[in-house]
């Protein structure tokens, strides 16, 4: 079993886009069988793709993760990392079409385009593979999709018996009119055992005011699910049906420590969730265009999570990559772990609180 690391840019890489990398996971001259495919995002140039990555099955690679190299990866905030800008509309951004699949910190900028199918996300999956070996999507921020269909914006399990793991990831100002009857979530959890933790998701929003379908931050549809430490905040709808979180009453997640700026974090049951909070009071900025979803000093959402250890696999690395767990941490609520900064002081003030050597 080997580790097979090819990059991926515009400057001296091993490709130029994540689609030519995704075509090459079967070519026998690059992987053997049992080896791990890793490809990593370079900040080179904006990437503008629509990948089904469905490769390795030939060949038998163990495991495919897509990720972003260290040093170009985004600080939590749009516009600073390796990043999918679409320029077109498209029924996803990338296709989670096989198990064993980690796709991680890259930025997706939806730039005002939609996702055009029923039941599709931006990452979508979609595929029907049977087993739970778990795709997992980690670290992202996923932002600004305007006229999404029905289903899941930002991330979409909708079919086949396959679970997925959304872990420390951003999702905002995700948006659809696409007419009556048309529903559209943040977050949508549909087939099978999924997980949901560490999760912020802020404004999904209709601007379709004669639409009755539904609006949600987080829907879970799935028996046996797994939500916690999630901050849902002003989900929006102009005409029709509008909640944080909405967990079927058929269904029995395991939900604890969630946030909503409505009542709906208390629906489906657990404890430790906070309901009514005011975004504002929670992230750096909410203001359009200039969204930092980082937690400000005295949020609600601080010191309120559940310690998740190190289960799921990733689930202590916050949106800024630090490990709550390695670090001590009290866990905070969303995809954020806040750190207050350190206060200056002069050196002889330093000095003499004994906070220097002397």
């Amino acid at each position: 079993m080997t580790v097979v690391t090819k990059s991926i840019g515009t400057v001296a890489r091993d490709y130029s886009t994540i689609t030519a990398w995704e075509a090459d996971l079967d070519n026998v001259a690059v992987y053997s069988a049992a080896d791990d495919a890793v490809g990593e995002c370079y900040k080179d140039s904006v990437f503008d793709e629509s990948v089904t990555i469905d490769g390795g099955g030939t060949v038998g690679l163990t495991s495919v993760k897509l990720t972003v190299a260290a040093g170009e990866r985004h600080d939590g905030t749009a516009g600073n990392g390796a990043r999918i800008v679409r320029t077109a509309s498209s029924n996803f951004v990338i296709n989670l079409a096989r198990t064993n699949l980690i796709v991680e910190w890259l930025e997706v900028d939806m730039n005002g385009n939609a996702i055009n199918l029923t039941d599709r996300g931006v990452f979508t999956v979609s595929s029907s593979e049977a087993g739970n070996p778990t795709t997992s999507v980690n670290n992202v921020i996923v932002h600004d999709a305007s006229g999404s269909y029905a289903g899941g914006a930002g991330v979409a399990n909708t079919t086949g018996g396959r679970s997925i793991q959304v872990l420390n990831s951003i999702f905002y100002d995700l948006n659809t009119n696409q007419g009556t009857g048309a529903s559209g979530m943040g977050v949508y959890s549909r087939d099978n055992l999924d997980i949901l933790d560490n999760l912020t998701v802020h404004y999904i929003s209709r601007t379709d005011g004669t639409s009755t379908g539904e609006i949600y931050g987080i829907l879970n549809e799935v028996s046996g699910a797994t939500i916690k430490n999630s901050i849902v905040t002003d989900t929006t709808d102009l005409a029709g049906t509008l909640l944080d979180t909405k967990d079927f009453k058929y269904t029995t997640p395991t939900a604890t420590n969630n946030l909503s700026s409505d009542a709906s974090a208390d629906d489906a049951g657990g404890a430790g969730h906070l309901i009514n909070k005011t975004s504002a009071n929670q992230f750096v900025s909410t203001a359009g265009g200039s969204e930092d979803l980082h937690l400000k000093a005295g949020a609600d959402a601080i010191d309120a999570g559940t310690d998740l250890g190190t289960t799921p696999t990733g689930v202590n690395f916050d949106i800024d990559n630090r490990d709550r767990d390695a670090e001590g941490d009290v866990w905070d609520m969303g995809a954020d772990e806040y750190v207050a900064a350190l206060a200056f002081f002069p050196y002889h003030v330093r000095a003499n609180q004994g906070l220097i050597g002397r």
